[in-house]
């Protein structure tokens, strides 16, 4: 009985004890550079000034559907990414993705690569990740893997 009343209380203590670490639910809206900006000052040689706009208006689509998947899929991802990030950076109570700017890769526009400054009180990175197919990060969590992949590999950019 005592050993038991032993292991309780050890037990109990040490989950106390332990630090809750978490990432803010909170996310900023994704914004993304590609296809349609690249495409504007084309566009304003057909259509004038309201070419660029279009250009800018189409890029805006895709950064809207990437973020809806990047929100659908964020609680599933939520625990590992958190996890990865105190094992591999600054251990911290809570990270905070501050922005998510995603970029077409300059020789293929169906691939695109995220660069996502994270931080945690007066610590900042900026986690690229590689470059995947436009359509995945549009349709799936892949964003959240690569994310994942970036952190473990600790693949940092300029922020």
């Amino acid at each position: 009985m005592k050993n038991i009343l032993i292991v309780l209380c050890v037990v109990l203590s040490g989950c106390n004890m332990t630090q809750n670490h978490k990432l803010s639910t909170t996310l900023p809206s994704t914004s993304y550079t590609g296809k349609g900006t690249q495409s504007g000052p084309m566009l304003i040689g057909a259509m004038g000034p309201v070419g660029m706009a279009v250009g800018i208006a189409i890029d805006a689509g895709i950064a809207k559907e990437i973020s809806k998947q990047i929100n659908i899929h964020q609680q599933d991802w939520t625990e590992k990414l958190t996890l990865a990030l105190n094992t591999y950076f600054v251990s911290q109570s809570i990270y905070t993705i501050d922005k998510i700017d995603m970029f077409a890769e300059r020789k293929n526009n169906d691939l695109a690569y995220a660069q996502v400054l994270v931080s945690a009180k007066e610590k900042n990175w900026c986690i690229q990740t590689m470059a995947v197919e436009l359509d995945k990060l549009k349709s799936s969590d892949i964003f959240w893997s690569q994310l994942l992949l970036g952190v473990e590999s600790q693949s940092l950019c300029d922020a």
